[in-house]
């Protein structure tokens, strides 16, 4: 959190001694909020987090709504949600899990609703922006995004699961070729977002994989 009392220059850019601001997005975020609020407002610090968890909500809800037929489940998922003790402690911290547990969960989503109806180019830009924060706020995000990109694979080349979905034939090459596009994009921006401080990152993993090696 130290990071957002700095210039934004040296969030998006700077590392010292191989440590780079971590969380990028949240800390971006956090530092328009104590320029705007003031450094010790408590309020404004953690307000982000909050926020993102109260969203996280409203998908939770939404996603369930897409993936069951049964009108009670979504308020079973919501409740379970609202009660988790994870979900709890990451929207009042002041620091960027929130904001992945939305982006993954708007990322899924939104990708329930490119697979699913016929005109999806609003949900294939919002996949590619939610990607990208994701992405953007904690880099192994990129996992789960690689992951997302796996599954639409399958979907859309599998007969049996793209009729699950209603997926014509000629909808699943459209599909398809948009889902590349998706996932490219994001990837392009996210390496792009990543570059001034590509070399750290890469020192900084390479340590810990010594590290990994010298204890086991």
């Amino acid at each position: 959190i130290n990071y957002v009392y700095t210039n934004l220059k040296f969030i998006l850019t700077g590392c010292i001694n191989g440590m780079c601001p971590d969380h990028k997005f949240h800390s971006i975020i956090l530092r328009m909020m104590v320029v705007l609020f003031g450094e010790e407002n408590a309020w404004a610090i953690r307000f982000p987090a909050f926020a993102a968890g109260i969203i996280t909500l409203i998908f939770v809800h939404r996603l369930s709504r897409e993936l069951f037929s049964s009108p009670l489940i979504p308020w079973f998922a919501l409740i379970i949600a609202v009660l988790s003790e994870v979900h709890i402690y990451y929207s009042q911290t002041a620091r960027g899990y929130s904001f992945v547990i939305l982006f993954s969960t708007a990322m899924t989503y939104s990708s329930i609703k490119i697979l699913s109806e016929s005109h999806s180019a609003k949900w294939c830009w919002a996949l590619c922006v939610f990607a990208f924060l994701g992405t953007y706020t904690i880099i192994t995000t990129a996992y789960f995004v690689i992951s997302l990109a796996v599954w639409m694979g399958l979907v859309l080349l599998i007969p049996q699961w793209s009729q699950e979905f209603n997926i014509s034939s000629v909808q699943r090459k459209r599909k398809a070729v948009q889902c590349i596009k998706v996932f490219l994009i994001a990837g392009i921006l996210s390496f792009l977002a990543y570059l001034p401080i590509l070399q750290e990152l890469v020192t900084a993993a390479s340590s810990e994989q010594k590290i990994h090696v010298k204890f086991h």
